[in-house]
């Protein structure tokens, strides 16, 4: 955001915020919204963005995550961009979606895989077989630096790791000493 000069983390947080309604109108996944998140981040990092083009650019990224993740077929009519144009109210042109859409592709070098939070929330809950109810929850409600904390405490409560299986994540886990309740101490082994 610092080579920014007419946006601010405010207007980043409410237009975050309409992406998630437009990922619901679209039914897209969560991950599919972290894609497009990413995508905005880094676009906003390398690209200097008018505030009237601020929305152009968060669907124009929730387009290309869309196309990414979910294996849109309608991608190489390029039809989907009518979509993503009438979701904006007619506030931009097919013609401009796709402009953009050529510059961010071109600016990330086509490079669009990276992991997302909900790659690693999937890994840790499958490593230590979490019920589905949990991971439902933890989906919805954890910060991104909470998930492994979040998972290594759930795996303590569920009977414990190895210590090797503990040191591969970079936390310490324990036991609090006469709780009354299950109390669990996390603590990252990094620092």
């Amino acid at each position: 955001m610092g080579r920014q000069t007419s946006i601010n983390e405010i207007m980043r947080a409410i237009l975050i915020d309409w992406l998630i309604d437009v990922g619901v109108h679209f039914d897209l996944s969560q991950e599919t919204l972290h894609y497009a998140v990413m995508y905005l981040d880094r676009a906003l990092s390398e690209m200097v963005i008018d505030k009237s083009r601020l929305q152009l650019l968060g669907v124009t990224c929730m387009k290309i995550a869309d196309v990414f993740n979910e294996n849109s077929k309608e991608y190489y009519r390029q039809e989907n961009a009518k979509e993503y144009v009438f979701i904006t109210a007619g506030e931009y042109t097919e013609e401009e979606l796709l402009a953009l859409e050529k510059e961010i592709l071109t600016l990330m070098k086509f490079q669009l895989y990276s992991p997302t939070t909900t790659h690693f929330l999937k890994l840790y809950t499958s490593l230590i077989q979490i019920d589905e109810p949990t991971k439902i929850l933890s989906n919805v409600s954890l910060p991104h630096n909470f998930i492994v904390p979040f998972c290594l405490a759930l795996a303590e409560l569920r009977g414990g790791w190895i210590p090797a299986q503990r040191s591969c994540f970079g936390y310490i886990v324990c036991r609090v000493p006469h709780a009354e309740h299950h109390a669990i101490c996390i603590v990252s082994g990094n620092g």
